[in-house]
């Protein structure tokens, strides 16, 4: 019976994928784009002088726009701690009037020593941090937390940050820098310091893998405004090759229906039905809608001039030069998959079909001298060329390999074609 319930389901993915019929995407958990890596945000902590706090959102300008003071409620495990500080993580859920957007914590013994540190989060966010259960520990040793914020709108929707301390060894400059900034410009609040305060790294992007019989790459929404739903208007989708994290630069907004058009590779793919926490979403190819940034079939291809990687001087060409017959230009560099097939089906279409067509091999991902090392002694015998962001971004390269076939006066013909499959088709007489 669990045999012939597999089978059937079987047939049903075959079925969608021939059809283009919705498929559901399940979440892989939280993924990280270059914003996660690269940020060097800071959370400031505040030395508590008494159960008075300040707001934040005047920073730098507290000359001429005054932060509101508050009293808060003190949790029972402050008593007798020393070095207390205080500070703030940025939450779209945290929708109150005083330091609206901001979600408040207490850390004590903020001194970087043996003992532990208790941080003390405002949970419900009513200042009232007696009633939030008990307080995270941070030890000198402690790499990082991850900090679940839940939206109290919602309750399974959550905004995750990861908070790690700075290494004075090697952001010595750094956090020298950022004391002075940060003591100039925090008015009447007296800053811990940068070594005492936190790096902020936000985990607020989702992925979902998606894969059928034509196709296969990963889907992240990213949850722009931090409130822990994933479905809202502005919220952005990006997509990056099966499986990984190397998300494009391109992104797809997702509309006031909560509804998101993405185009990769040749095709477009309609995104609807995300739950709000993100678990799922829906997605289907669209095959009658005329691309926004992917090139058109039929369409002339862009204008475009390139380095040539198989000489050892600096030499451009026009990709207009190869209008007289068909071209097959196709993107890759040496860490894609089956590179190696890949430049061996070219050098065979190159050889059997050259008067017929040209092969145009654009290395977009190595550094011009890879790129020129791999063209020149792998004795590759089509053209050989280079690309930049700028032409990436010409031809909307968002994953690589891809390739693009013309007709002659580079009209495009079709995108999406591998090596392999054009050889069959020129093989076959197609």
């Amino acid at each position: 019976m669990i045999k012939s319930i597999s089978c059937f389901f079987a047939l049903l993915v075959h079925l969608s994928s021939i059809f283009g019929q919705v498929q559901t995407l399940y979440s892989e958990g939280r993924a990280k784009d270059k914003t996660f890596y690269k940020s060097q945000a800071i959370i400031p902590v505040f030395l508590l002088q008494n159960d008075t706090i300040e707001e934040n959102v005047a920073f730098g300008v507290e000359d001429k726009l005054k932060n509101k003071k508050r009293t808060i409620i003190l949790p029972l495990g402050i008593a007798g701690q020393r070095n207390t500080g205080y500070g703030y993580l940025y939450s779209g859920a945290a929708n109150q009037s005083f330091a609206k957007g901001y979600l408040l914590f207490l850390i004590t013994n903020n001194s970087r020593n043996n003992l532990p540190a208790l941080i003390f989060f405002d949970k419900n966010i009513d200042f009232d941090l007696s009633n939030d259960g008990p307080p995270d520990t941070m030890h000198f040793y402690t790499d990082y937390l991850d900090i679940h914020l839940h939206n109290p709108n919602y309750g399974n929707a959550k905004h995750i940050i990861k908070i790690s301390r700075f290494d004075y060894k090697n952001q010595q400059k750094y956090i020298n820098l950022t004391d002075i900034h940060y003591k100039k410009h925090s008015g009447s609040k007296n800053y811990m310091g940068t070594y005492y305060s936190f790096r902020e790294q936000r985990l607020n992007v989702l992925a979902y893998n998606f894969k059928n019989q034509n196709d296969s790459f990963t889907i992240a929404i990213k949850d722009n405004n931090c409130n822990g739903l994933f479905n809202d208007e502005n919220d952005e989708i990006f997509i990056s090759n099966y499986r990984t994290e190397h998300f494009t630069e391109t992104s797809f907004m997702i509309d006031k229906n909560n509804v998101a058009h993405i185009e990769t590779n040749g095709k477009m793919f309609k995104i609807d039905g995300i739950t709000y926490n993100g678990s799922s979403i829906n997605i289907n190819q669209v095959t009658d809608k005329q691309f926004i940034y992917q090139l058109n079939v039929g369409k002339k291809i862009p204008k475009t001039r390139f380095q040539l990687a198989d000489t050892g001087k600096i030499k451009t060409k026009k990709i207009r030069k190869f209008r007289r017959k068909p071209s097959y230009i196709y993107f890759s560099n040496s860490r894609t998959d089956n590179i190696e097939e890949d430049t061996a089906y070219l050098r065979k279409i190159h050889t059997e079909f050259g008067k017929k067509i040209n092969v145009i091999f654009i290395n977009s991902g190595d550094i011009p001298r890879e790129a020129k090392k791999m063209a020149i002694l792998g004795r590759l015998p089509y053209t050989c060329g280079i690309s930049d962001q700028n032409i990436d971004n010409l031809w909307f390269i968002n994953r690589k390999p891809i390739g693009f076939l013309t007709k002659k006066r580079l009209k495009l013909q079709q995108v999406g074609i591998t090596p392999i499959k054009l050889y069959n088709q020129l093989k076959n007489g197609e």
